[in-house]
């Protein structure tokens, strides 16, 4: 159902919709990643590295950044929902997504990490909704967070590994929220 209700962009695309380069709207400051394209916006702390293989055509960025032992990878993916959907096909399309993000990392633990769902949410026409992964015996945390307007869904998947000690994991999530305050929809 989500392939016949998503279409999945090209973000080299992205100039479609605008003359602007989406590689010039993304910058490294001396202590930030700014991402800021036509469509979506976010800034993540710390000084981070693009990966330069795009894994699927929807990907906006994709880097990371070493601490130590932890490393950090951050991915900005984006999906056009097919034009003039119901409200009700819109939430149902949102829901396949977050599904499939869910059902992949569970492919990816093989089935052992735990799984923490967020409730769907709504503010005015954004729907929001994601998970938290937990691996520790992998030494693995996942963040993924999804918004949804009438055109698009876009994906913000923040990754940690490398832990050799239990990780306080809710200061991780503080810091993935400090994040998710700065990222929007345009």
């Amino acid at each position: 159902m989500l392939k016949q209700t998503i279409i999945l962009l090209l973000f080299l695309g992205l100039g479609a919709c605008t003359k602007k380069s989406p590689m010039n709207s993304i910058r490294q400051t001396v202590d930030s990643l700014i991402i800021d394209t036509p469509q979506v916006r976010v800034t993540v702390p710390g000084v981070w590295l693009s990966e330069e293989k795009r894994p699927a055509e929807n990907v906006v960025y994709r880097g990371h950044s070493d601490e130590g032992e932890i490393h950090k990878r951050f991915i900005v993916a984006g999906h056009l929902l097919t034009p003039g959907q119901t409200e009700v096909g819109r939430k149902e399309a949102f829901q396949d997504l977050l599904r499939m993000r869910r059902e992949t990392e569970d492919e990816i633990t093989a089935g052992k990490a735990k799984i923490i769902e967020e409730p769907l949410r709504e503010s005015g026409e954004l729907l929001g909704g994601g998970y938290i992964a937990i691996h520790l015996t992998a030494g693995r945390i996942v963040f993924s967070r999804a918004m949804c307007d009438h055109e698009k869904a876009f994906n913000f998947y923040y990754e940690l590994w490398g832990f050799s000690a239990k990780p306080d994991v809710k200061k991780l999530m503080e810091d993935f929220e400090t994040i998710m305050e700065t990222a929007g929809l345009k």
